[in-house]
């Protein structure tokens, strides 16, 4: 089975208080370039693995907001 992501929808997680982010992703190898502290981690790691499994290690949404969402659209084999 192959997993494949394709975007990720973001609102209120992490350090992105009253913003909504969408990110697609286009074939290939990423280097993700950014200082220490901009959110890389919640963009690209926590977001994605809470989305999947319900679970994270830190808060995922944003600790002044009261709500917030993680929207994934993924391929799992050739199914989107």
């Amino acid at each position: 089975m192959k997993l494949n992501l394709l975007a990720v929808s973001y609102k209120n997680i992490g350090p992105f208080k009253d913003q909504l982010l969408s990110l697609v992703f286009e074939k290939g190898n990423y280097l993700i370039k950014a200082p220490i502290g901009t959110g890389k981690s919640f963009l690209f790691f926590d977001g994605p693995t809470y989305a999947l499994y319900k679970t994270s290690t830190r808060n995922i949404l944003n600790i002044q907001s009261e709500k917030g969402f993680v929207k994934l659209l993924f391929q799992v084999n050739t199914d989107t």
